[in-house]
């Protein structure tokens, strides 16, 4: 028998009672909401959050050295919060004060002033790009015990 741990990395459940403020923890759309859209009564929390970060890396720790017979680890909602191409106004996630300051560092661009686009290096496109990578960069983060 080989055993996994599965770990729901970015979905927290679904009570704001271990959240002390919900725009620093949690994915937020545009409205600053983080109820919305098909997921509305999951809680994710933002892949830019540096208690986050400590937090997934602690887990990974704990199951790595307190678990060696683990076969692995499956990181169960390590995305953004669902949301529809139809709605991305209401439900495009992301915009919590971590991520959008990275990005405006990065970027030198304000992601609330981003229309919706599907041409190569437009400013939506970087957008998406930048969150992708940083679902990529917490992974990698939260295994540098490794």
């Amino acid at each position: 028998i080989r055993a996994h741990a599965s770990l729901n990395t970015l979905n927290w459940g679904n009570s704001l009672n271990n959240f002390s403020d919900i725009s620093d923890y949690l994915m937020v759309n545009r409205s600053k909401e983080f109820n919305k859209g098909p997921e509305s009564n999951c809680l994710f929390v933002s892949p830019a959050h540096p208690e986050v970060i400590r937090v997934l890396t602690e887990l990974n720790s704990e199951l790595v050295n307190n678990y060696p017979d683990l076969y692995g680890i499956n990181y169960n909602f390590l995305r953004f919060k669902d949301g529809s191409y139809q709605n991305y106004k209401e439900e495009d996630f992301g915009f919590e004060k971590n991520i959008v300051n990275l990005f405006k560092e990065n970027y030198g661009i304000d992601p609330f002033s981003i229309s919706f686009d599907s041409v190569s290096n437009s400013p939506w496109m970087k957008w998406v790009d930048f969150k992708e990578n940083l679902i990529t960069n917490l992974l990698i983060k939260s295994q540098s015990f490794f």
